[in-house]
């Protein structure tokens, strides 16, 4: 079992508004193939997904970049906050997991949120 199992989910992304429109389509895509078996997932219902937090709007904020003593970065695309942050590439680039850990990393290394 997977920890917190049954419980509603925070959906944290970056861009949300991208992510979520690509896991809609996708739906949409299989309905209208109609070769799900076990009827189709809903993202609020099944994945018990309660809010969502779009981090883009969050890192681009001034006052979040001053707290931590850091210049303001020119561009707010994930790999390039990325590589801002750790002065490298961020690994996998647009892949679903490599997305996911290079904003955990982000998210660690500007905000200080663990476990994320």
């Amino acid at each position: 079992r997977e920890r917190g199992a049954g419980r509603d989910v925070v959906l944290i992304a970056h861009n949300a508004r991208f992510d979520l429109g690509m896991l809609n389509s996708e739906i949409s895509r299989l309905r209208r193939k109609g070769n799900w078996s076990g009827g189709l997932p809903s993202l609020a219902h099944d994945a018990k997904i309660s809010s969502v937090v779009d981090t883009l709007p969050l890192l681009r904020t001034g006052k979040l970049w001053k707290m931590n003593s850091m210049a303001r970065p020119g561009s707010f695309k994930q790999g390039d906050l990325y590589e801002f942050l750790f002065d490298s590439p961020m690994a996998a680039a647009h892949n679903a997991m490599g997305d996911v850990l290079g904003l955990e990393a982000i998210l660690e290394g500007i905000a200080g949120w663990k476990d994320v």
